[in-house]
């Protein structure tokens, strides 16, 4: 009989699991703009503007993974007779553009981020942190300084009293060190005032080293051509691949930290770039995006630990990264063990994940719980590392009572954790 009813048991712990990580108060500290409004929000804006959307309203998101899985691939059909050839990865990404297509004026933006702020109190998210590149926004004309005021506008009318937190202004690698540091420029001035910080987003790229080539597929090549003649694999490796090593923004994301901006980065998203994490380690970021290659540097994990630098890991996010899967296997529970405040996030709650799967913080606990054992004494712990970790001003009280929210939670499902933690 216990076989037969297995299955019957495992749903019904995976709906209990589910019911407590919808009722547990949560955070999210790496959330995107444009790659996080809802599909209402992108039929209705259609609406507006008079725009032909290239699919049927119910299957926008279907849509944007068909785009999204044809620039990985470089070509894919997409529908019955369109064939998509896409651009290098030195430009823009296909399915973040068709977002961006609908956040292009002040009321765009303004109900964008709103839309945003509606779906995390929905799900019971107290905190946010939304991030966004204000550059990618001035196809209409607006200045950069409009289009940080009509996101900040967004998140308070989103928001009102039951969400706190801001906007992290992103600088985009790809688009090169000038607007790196205009995005810096513009991060001070809104600081304070519905800005909370400054992030750098974009194509991180494969930091070149010996760990590199000996894990590349075409390793023996690769350093037999080096030894005949070393510049040839350079010229590869850096015209094809389109890389933005950190490095490259190294002094002024230093100048960004020193000046007292609250700063975290994309690093070691991508495989073999490990090397850029220990770079905004050096600099002194507060937090770091996604960290995934920490895994394969244990003294680095230990170092990112002694420095008590946060890692705003998106778990199911990861799951459908670059058709790559972390099921099972996603390194934020060595982070944890290593002492790493970690938090969770959705990266995109859009764009991000499965076809099947959506990704946002209750989808990442119910990974937590089921797929990778973790305890719930653990899960309490990452939630408030969302708290302690973040970068907004928040009322002397909240953390009390964000902690008291869980632990009552927790009471009314009769979860018994350890305490004061």
């Amino acid at each position: 009989w216990f076989f037969t009813f297995r299955p019957l048991l495992r749903w019904c712990k995976e709906m209990t699991t589910r019911q407590v990580a919808h009722a547990l108060p949560k955070t999210e500290l790496h959330l995107h703009l444009d790659g996080s409004v809802s599909e209402a929000f992108l039929v209705s804006r259609a609406k507006v503007h008079n725009f032909e959307l290239p699919c049927e309203p119910s299957k926008v998101r279907d849509h944007l993974f068909d785009l999204k899985m044809a620039f990985w691939t470089q070509e894919r059909r997409v529908g019955e007779e369109e064939e998509v050839k896409l651009e290098d990865k030195k430009q823009s990404w296909p399915h973040f553009n068709f977002v961006n297509e609908f956040l292009q004026t002040q009321d765009d933006l303004i109900a964008g981020t709103a839309d945003i702020c509606h779906q995390l109190i929905d799900q019971n998210v107290w905190l946010a942190e939304i991030r966004f590149c204000p550059s990618l926004h001035q196809e209409k004309g607006l200045s950069l300084e409009q289009v940080v005021e009509a996101t900040v506008e967004g998140f308070r009318s989103g928001a009102g009293d039951k969400l706190f937190g801001g906007i992290i202004i992103c600088a985009l690698r790809s688009l090169g060190i000038e607007h790196f540091k205009e995005m810096i420029q513009l991060t001070k001035k809104f600081l304070g005032k519905g800005v909370v910080g400054f992030d750098v987003a974009g194509d991180e790229g494969i930091c070149f080293s010996f760990c590199f080539l000996i894990t590349h597929k075409y390793a023996l090549l690769l350093l037999f051509v080096f030894l005949v003649y070393p510049p040839i694999p350079f010229l590869l490796f850096f015209s094809r691949l389109g890389n933005y090593p950190l490095s490259l923004y190294k002094d002024a994301l230093e100048e960004a930290c020193l000046a007292g901006i609250p700063s975290t980065c994309h690093a070691g998203e991508w495989p073999n770039s490990t090397e850029n994490i220990r770079i905004a380690a050096d600099v002194g970021v507060r937090r770091l995006g996604h960290a995934l290659t920490l895994r394969s540097d244990p003294e680095l994990m230990e170092r990112i630990s002694k420095l008590g630098i946060g890692v705003e890991c998106c778990v199911v996010a990861n799951l459908g990264w670059r058709g790559s899967s972390w099921e099972g296997n996603h390194p934020i529970v060595e982070m944890y063990n290593a002492g790493i405040p970690v938090s969770i996030n959705s990266d995109n709650q859009l764009l991000s994940g499965t076809r099947a799967r959506y990704a946002n913080t209750q989808e990442d606990i119910c990974h937590l719980v089921d797929t990778l054992g973790c305890s719930w004494t653990m899960v309490k712990q990452i939630l408030l590392n969302g708290v302690t970790t973040s970068f907004s001003e928040l009322p002397e009280d909240f953390n009390s009572r964000f902690e008291t929210e869980i632990d009552s939670v927790f009471k009314e499902h009769r979860i018994n954790i350890i305490s004061n933690l």
